[in-house]
């Protein structure tokens, strides 16, 4: 899948001049059309960040911090109202 392509899967798009996570959907996996795709991607784009990661240390003149989140069953039900 093309970066733009995957960009465009996942760009905020503000309804009347807001956004609202409330429209996201959280089961949502944009661009991913198989499960056993994922693993391949995982590895592909891991070696990306890495190498990315590796140049950025060695520059010393940038700092970036990437927050990846993962919800389990366990987390989602904890947090329903009942």
């Amino acid at each position: 899948m093309a970066a733009k392509q995957l960009r465009e899967l996942l760009a905020a798009r503000p309804r009347d001049g807001r956004f609202r996570m409330a429209d996201v959907d959280p089961d949502g996996t944009p661009g991913l059309k198989r499960r056993s795709q994922l693993k391949s991607d995982l590895d592909v784009h891991q070696k990306h960040l890495f190498n990315l990661q590796e140049r950025l240390y060695a520059e010393h003149k940038r700092a970036l911090l990437i927050v990846l989140q993962r919800w389990t069953p366990a987390a989602r039900t904890a947090r329903s109202p009942t």
